[in-house]
C-alpha cells in the first residue's frame, strides 16, 4: 500500500484527537501549550498521524503501557515503502504537532531513529522513534521479515502491536542476540505464550523448525541460568539460520548500506559539542550540572572536560586548579602575578596544541557515540580571563590562537552584570568583573558563534534559555541532514 503523506494536514485535527483522548470538549486551551505534554501525549498524536495516513505498521515490544508509559525508546516495525518516506512523515508530523525533530540517527541497515523534543524544555524529554524493516542485529541478516511482523498486526488502543506467534520468536531473538536473558524477560515470554491458544503451533507455521526449537526451549525453561549458559549455541543457531534464509543479494545490500551509514555519522554526527563561558559567579557550573537533565534527553551520552581536554600534563604543578564538582572550591585565580612574556607564549602554544589534539582525539570520537560533549572553561579564557592562567600574551596572538581551533558547536555565554555577581560572589573585585564583562561581550569578534545568556535571570531561566540554544541548533542540523536525503 503506497504511503500518503499529507503536509498540510491541519494542527487543529491533531489538537482535537488528543484532547477527545484525553477526555476534554475542548482544545482551545492547550493551543501554544504543546511543549507542557509529556511524550506519551505525542506519542499518542504520533499514532493517530500513522493511522490517518494509512501508514502499515506495528509496535514489537514493550507497548503494555503505552502511551502513557514510554520504558525507553519505541521499537516500530514498519514497511519498505514506507521506510523511504520515512523523513517526510516524521517531518509532516512535526511539522503539524510543532514538536521538532532535534536528531536523526542511522542505526543499521534499514534502521532509523528519530528523537523528537521541545525547543524550551525544563526537565528531560525524550520521545524517540526507532523504525526497522526487517528485524535484524549485527552478524544476524533478517531474522524476521517485515511482511511477518506487520501481515496479522492487531489493533491495541490506537496503535498496532504483531500477532503472539510473531512477537514470541521476536523476543527470544532479541535475548539471544544481546545476551541479557533473566527472570523478568523470561516471565514475559511464558506470560505471551500463554496468552493465546496454539501460539506455539502457529509459531512451527510460520518459522523453521530450529526457531521453533529455540522458542520451545524458552518457554519450558525452568531457570533463566541455563539459557544463559547455552547463549553462545543458541547464537550460532540463529546464524545459521539468518544465512540460510538470507539472499546473498540481501547481504550484500546490507553490507553497502551499513558502509553509507558510517560514512553518514561521520558526516552528520549525532553529538554535538558545547562550552560554557562566564565570569565566576555567573551560573556557570550550576547551568552545567543541570544540563544531562535539561538537554540530555537529545542524545545517548555526557561527557564533561574541565577547563582542558587533559591530554597533555598539566602545566605546572603550583598553576590555578579548576575545581571540580568533587573537590569544592578553591583559592582565587587571581591571586598569583603572571608570567613573563617568554613563558607566557609558551604556555598559550602548549594549551592550543591540547585543545587541537583534544578536538581530534576526545571531540570527535565522543560525537560520532551520540553524545553531548561539555567544556566547562575553554581556550577563549586566554582571551577572556589571562590572569586566570597567569598569561601576558600578546592579545593578537591569543586571538589568532582562538581563530584556528576548531569551534565548539556550541558556544554559550553567561553574561550578569558586575553587580549581581559581586552580590552573589565576593572574591572577585568589581573591577576585574567588570574587565571580564567587556571581555565576554565582545567575544563575538573571534567567535561569531557565540550566544549570549542573560545570567541576570534565576538558573531555572538560565537552564531553559540554554536549553533552546542547544536544542534548535540541533534541529537545524537535523532538518538540513532530513533536507539532504541523509
Amino acid at each position: 500500500m503506497a504511503v500518503r503523506v499529507d503536509l498540510r494536514k491541519s494542527v487543529d485535527g491533531l489538537y482535537a484527537i488528543a484532547c477527545h483522548e484525553l477526555g476534554q470538549n475542548t482544545y482551545e486551551s492547550n493551543c501554544g501549550q504543546m511543549n507542557t505534554k509529556s511524550e506519551g501525549f505525542y506519542l499518542s498524536l504520533f499514532f493517530d498521524y500513522l493511522n490517518r495516513d494509512d501508514v502499515r505498521y506495528c509496535v514489537m515490544n514493550n507497548y503494555h503501557g503505552l502511551p502513557d508509559i514510554i520504558p525507553s525508546d519505541v521499537d516500530i516495525a514498519i514497511t519498505p515503502d514506507a521506510f523511504a518516506k520515512l523523513d517526510d512523515i516524521v517531518r509532516g508530523f512535526s511539522d503539524a504537532s510543532g514538536l521538532p525533530v532535534v536528531q536523526k540517527i542511522w542505526h543499521g541497515n534499514n534502521k532509523c531513529a528519530y528523537i523528537l523534543s521541545p525547543l524550551s524544555v525544563t526537565s528531560w524529554f525524550r520521545l524517540q522513534l526507532d523504525f526497522f524493516v526487517d528485524f535484524s542485529a549485527k552478524g544476524y541478516y533478517r531474522l524476521i521479515p517485515s511482511q511477518l511482523m506487520i501481515a496479522d498486526a492487531r489493533r491495541m488502543k490506537n496503535f498496532f502491536i504483531p500477532p503472539p506467534e510473531i512477537e514470541l520468536p521476536f523476543l527470544v531473538m532479541r535475548r539471544i542476540v544481546k545476551g541479557d536473558v533473566n527472570a523478568e524477560k523470561l516471565k514475559e515470554i511464558r506470560e505471551l505464550s500463554e496468552r493465546s491458544d496454539g501460539t506455539l503451533n502457529k509459531v512451527a507455521d510460520a518459522f523453521p523448525r530450529a526457531i521453533q526449537s529455540l522458542v520451545s526451549e524458552f518457554v519450558g525453561a525452568k531457570a533463566w541460568e541455563s539459557l544463559r549458559a547455552n547463549i553462545n549455541q543458541q547464537r550460532c543457531i540463529l546464524r545459521a539460520y539468518s544465512k540460510q534464509y538470507t539472499p546473498i543479494a540481501y547481504r550484500l545490500r546490507h553490507a553497502a548500506n551499513n558502509a553509507l551509514r558510517i560514512a553518514h555519522r561521520v558526516r552528520h554526527p549525532v553529538g554535538i559539542s558545547l562550552c560554557v563561558l562566564g565570569s565566576d559567579g555567573s551560573g556557570k557550573s550550576s547551568l552545567i550540572e543541570s544540563l544531562p537533565r535539561v538537554v540530555g534527553g537529545a542524545f545517548h551520552g555526557y561527557q564533561r572536560f574541565y577547563s582542558r581536554p587533559a591530554l597533555l600534563p598539566g602545566w605546572t604543578l603550583e598553576q590555578h586548579r579548576v575545581a571540580t564538582p568533587s573537590e569544592g572550591s578553591t583559592v582565587s585565580p587571581h591571586v598569583s602575578p603572571s608570567y613573563g612574556t617568554a613563558r607566557s607564549l609558551v604556555k598559550l602554544t602548549y594549551y592550543f596544541v591540547e585543545y587541537l589534539l583534544g578536538g581530534i582525539i576526545a571531540v570527535v570520537p565522543a560525537k560520532l557515540r551520540k553524545s553531548l560533549v561539555v567544556f566547562d572553561h575553554y581556550f577563549y579564557d586566554f582571551w577572556i580571563d589571562p590572569a586566570r592562567h597567569r598569561c601576558r600574551a600578546p592579545r593578537w596572538l591569543v586571538a589568532l590562537y582562538c581563530r584556528l581551533l576548531p569551534i565548539p558547536d556550541v558556544v554559550v555565554v553567561l553574561l550578569a552584570t558586575p553587580q549581581v555577581i559581586v552580590n552573589r560572589k565576593r572574591e572577585v573585585s568589581a573591577e576585574e568583573l567588570s574587565r571580564q564583562y567587556e571581555a565576554l561581550s565582545g567575544l563575538v569578534t573571534i567567535c561569531p558563534r557565540a550566544a549570549y545568556i542573560d545570567a541576570n535571570q534565576n538558573a531555572e531561566e538560565v537552564g531553559m534559555a540554554v536549553a533552546e540554544v542547544v536544542l534548535s541548533f540541533c534541529e537545524r542540523k537535523t532538518r538540513r541532514a532530513m533536507e539532504c536525503g541523509s
